[in-house]
Order: C-alpha cells, then structure tokens, then sequence
C-alpha cells in the first residue's frame, strides 16, 4: 500500500459525508429558517415540520400546544424528583436488578453479534452462477469462482438499523396505546423530541461503526481492540463538553484504571497468543504513515462513539422519552443517511442481489440484525437508567468476555499480563460501587 492509498479512507470518508449531507443540510436550512420565521407561515406551521423542528407534545387527538408541553415537562421533572427520594430509599434492590440484566443483555446479545459479523466478513459464501458476472464488477466483494467474501459494511449496518427500526416502532406503539388515561380522565400525553436532534447521534453512530472497519486497514485486530480501552476517559470528556456534566475524583480514577487493567489484558493477551500473526503485521506496517493513518481512524472512532452515548443521554434527560422511542428514531435517522449514500455510491443494488443470491448469507444476516436489535434496546435502556459512562464501563469488559469466549472455543492459554490485567479492572469497578455506596450513605 503505498502512501497515496494510505489516503483513500479520507477521500472515502468525504464521499460518505457528501451522501449524508444531501439530507442534512436540507433539514438544517429548513430548521434554521423555521426558527428564525423566515418561512411563510403556511409551511412552517405544517405537522411534519414542526415535529422535525420543534418535536411536540400530543394527545390523542394530536393537538400541538408548546405551552403545555412545557408545563408537562417541569411537572414530569417535579414527579421525577420526588421519585428519585423514594428510589434512593427503597428501591435499591430493583436497581441492582436492572444493572445485572442490563449487563447480561449487553453482553450476550453483543457477543452474538460480534460472532456473526466476523463470520459475515471472514466467510466464503456459494452466491447463484447467474448472478456472478454483476456481481464481480462491485469493489465491496471479493470474488472467488463462485463464492464471495462481503466486504459492504455500510450495507450490514443498513440492514440492521432497518430491522431494529421496524421493531421498535412496532413495540413502541403497542406500549403506547396500552398506556391508561390520567386520574382525570384524560389521554395521556406523549412528549416527542425534535425529530432533527436525533441526526446528530445517528450521523455520529454511523461513523463511528465506519471507522472500526476502515482501520482494520492500516492497524491489526488488537490494535483496534486496545484503543478501545481508552473509550471511559472519552466518554467523560465527551460528557464535559456535550452537557457538561460533572464527575467525583474516584471516577476519573476509576475511568483510567479500568483502562489501564484492559490494556494489560489485552496487550499480555496479544503477546501470548498473536505472535506469528504481530511478525506478519509488522513486515506490512513499517510505514510510519501507514501507522500515523490508522491511529487517527481509531481516535475518530473514540470522538464519535463517545459523542453518541452521552448526545443520546441529554436527550433521554431533556425530552423524557422512552428507550423504544429513542430506538426507533435514531434507528430511522440511520436509514435515511445509510440508504441515500449506498444509493448514490451504486453499491445498494449489487449488495441486495449478493445477499438474497445466497440462503446462508442471507440467514447470517438475519441473525445478525436479531441480536443487533437486541443489543440496541439494552444500549438505549441502560443509557437512560444509569448514564453513557456506566454502559461504557459494561462495554469496555465486554472486550474482556470477547477474549475469554475466543479462548474457550479456540484454546488460547492468558498470560499472566492478562490475569494482573484482569483484577485491575474488576478490582476498580467493585471499588469505585463501594465508594458510591458510602457516598449516598453520608
């Protein structure tokens, strides 16, 4: 790869953002001029347009009303409050609750994922003859006779965003509708946040995804899974600037620590296990520009996946919606950018016909979107119950459970490294629990 292709991520990059900006900017002018009341009325004050501008507050009969959407937010506030005294008291035990199954469901729907998203990407997959003349000419394959190698992650993330979206309206929905009325006898009221917000997490949420594959190219497995050690810190930061959000000594603390104990883990796990593979990489990687590419991928990545979690979090603390809303808006969000970029790029068709050329593609795929969507829910559920940095300590040992999973089905031994590595990390998370505990005991 010579130093002019070490580029071709940029120029990639810039032909995503022009795809995504086709639709963004539109709804950012529009937004603007709505605000600024330099639309005819006429348009401005259309159904749609003030949902994407300015969300809003309905019954059922969906009459929109600032005011009382207003009013129903500081008294959703006020009720909040009054439930966070009574939660601190006797709740504590439906907490623990929810963080265990937040955590397993985290864990097992993501493990599942990532199991068939290498196999989707690593796998040769038997495609119809018929159709291998077209399909040759696409750069996201990689054709072999008459099997292939998918290559269009753009394509997979379309898909899942598409199956999560479909069911989270449905639930979405059916949770709403068997909402009771008030105490007096009228509707209850749904609060909608501005449907433009939601592109901002959902564009963040797509490049971040983007940035894990494309520096695969420059950097090696383990390379990418360490800089993700450092995502807690990120996401503190990120938390600092987006809501500016305040954080106790331990936690910083806590946050590099846990950093620190994956880093060992990984690094000794690496040691232990990859060395034939880090000899192979290392005669491939010897251009310091390759290096120098790769890692500013992988801090683009840190930028926007810590901009997401915590986007979605002051929109959960703003707007008090629920996590199936939240899912399924975000979830169409990466439908209209995703869809009008493969579409633009050609690769949209070709990628639809290699996908239904092959039942056992086509099947991986299903799977793939059915623990996506899993993984989705438990992601927006655990934001909005317990914050972007707790989920972010729950998905940085995910990578620890990823390593152990791959050790028990492929017999890697762990290093030593590994083990210190280990209880640095469970050693900061039980401390930093006790020390929460004290503090709300005080």
């Amino acid at each position: 790869m010579g130093d002019g292709e070490n580029f071709d991520w940029f120029v990639e990059l810039l032909w995503n953002l022009y795809g995504y900006s086709t639709v963004l900017l539109p709804i950012g002018i529009m937004v603007y001029m709505v605000k600024h009341k330099h639309c005819i009325p006429t348009f401005s004050n259309l159904k749609i347009v003030r949902i994407i501008v300015y969300g809003r507050d309905v019954n059922t009969n969906g009459v929109y009303d600032v005011e009382q959407s207003k009013q129903l937010i500081d008294v959703k506030k006020e009720t909040d409050e009054d439930t966070k005294e009574q939660d601190a008291k006797n709740s504590n035990r439906k907490k623990l609750v929810l963080f265990i199954t937040c955590f397993l469901g985290l864990h097992c729907s993501y493990l599942i994922w990532g199991v068939f998203q290498e196999k989707i990407m690593t796998t040769e997959y038997l495609i119809s003859t018929n159709r291998t003349q077209f399909i040759i000419k696409q750069e996201s394959l990689t054709v072999k006779l008459d099997k292939i190698k998918f290559h269009d992650s753009q394509f997979l993330v379309l898909i899942n965003r598409i199956f999560a979206f479909l069911i989270a309206l449905v639930v979405f929905t059916i949770t709403q509708a068997r909402k009771l009325p008030n105490q007096s006898g009228t509707p209850k009221r749904l609060v909608i946040a501005p449907f433009h917000e939601f592109f901002y997490c959902s564009l963040s949420n797509i490049l971040s995804s983007w940035c894990q594959y494309e520096a695969l190219k420059f950097v090696n497995f383990p390379t990418q899974v360490l800089s993700k050690a450092c995502k807690i810190p990120s996401v503190m930061l990120m938390s600092k600037l987006v809501s500016n959000k305040k954080y106790e000594t331990f936690e910083y603390i806590t946050s590099i620590s846990i950093s620190f104990g994956m880093i060992l883990f990984l690094h000794g796990n690496h040691n232990n296990d990859h060395k034939n593979e880090s000899a192979i990489t290392q005669g491939s990687m010897n251009s310091t520009s390759k290096l120098f590419n790769g890692l500013i991928v992988l801090a683009c990545y840190l930028i926007f996946d810590s901009f997401t979690s915590n986007w979605e979090e002051s929109i959960y603390h703003k707007y008090r919606i629920s996590s199936w809303q939240m899912m399924a808006a975000v979830n169409l969000c990466s439908v209209i950018l995703t869809l009008t970029s493969l579409t633009q790029q050609g690769n949209l068709i070709p990628a639809l016909i290699t996908v239904t050329s092959s039942n056992r593609l086509l099947l991986d795929c299903i799977f793939l979107s059915i623990s996506s969507t899993i993984g989705q829910f438990f992601v927006f559920f655990t934001i909005s119950h317990f914050g972007a940095l707790i989920f972010a300590m729950i998905m940085t040992l995910r990578q620890i459970f990823a390593i152990l999973l791959s050790m028990n089905l492929y017999h890697h031994s762990i290093s030593m490294l590994s083990l210190l590595g280990m209880f640095v990390v469970f050693a900061s998370i039980i401390t930093s629990r006790i020390m929460k505990i004290n503090k709300v005991k005080k």
